[in-house]
């Protein structure tokens, strides 16, 4: 995925960063899709 503000690109899948001007990877979440509905798994409650 590219950023629109920096043009930095990312891994969707492991949030490497792939192409400059990003040195340091981002975050990434699994995701699940049932039907039209989709889940972002983003930590449990505390």
């Amino acid at each position: 995925v590219e950023c629109p503000l920096h043009s930095a690109v990312f891994s969707l899948q492991s949030g490497e960063a792939l192409e400059a001007p990003a040195e340091d990877p981002v975050p990434s979440y699994p995701v699940i899709v049932e039907g039209n509905d989709i889940f972002i798994e983003v930590g449990g409650q505390d």
